[in-house]
């Protein structure tokens, strides 16, 4: 179902980009870099990192997840409802959770 997973994001920390829109992500001058998304495939919601390229975007499961009830709180006040695939902005506290789980070993 997701075919790569990342683990390290060492290369990741210098490129990451908080304040990425979906919603506006292709219009105007288009954002390169990383950044963290929802990817809900088949109903399942995932923390996924989002690298944005000059023509593309990719979305890659991270192996790490936060509980479900963060993914689905962070779903729901978008007005998510069962069923909807597609990609999500993260909030703030899963922007925390990422801080502490994910990039805390590869600050310098």
């Amino acid at each position: 179902m997701y075919p790569g997973t990342v683990r390290d994001y060492s290369h990741v920390k210098h490129n990451l980009r908080w304040d990425l829109n979906l919603a506006t992500e292709f219009q105007g001058k288009r954002p390169l870099g990383y950044s963290f998304v929802i990817d809900v495939l088949e109903g399942i919601p995932r923390l996924a990192l989002y690298h944005m390229k000059i023509n593309c975007s990719i979305s890659t499961t991270v192996t790490t997840q936060p509980s479900r009830q963060l993914l689905l709180k962070a779903l729901y006040n978008q007005g998510w409802h069962c069923g909807q695939d597609g990609l999500y902005q993260i909030n703030e506290e899963l922007r925390c959770w990422i801080q502490e789980n994910l990039l805390q070993n590869h600050r310098r």
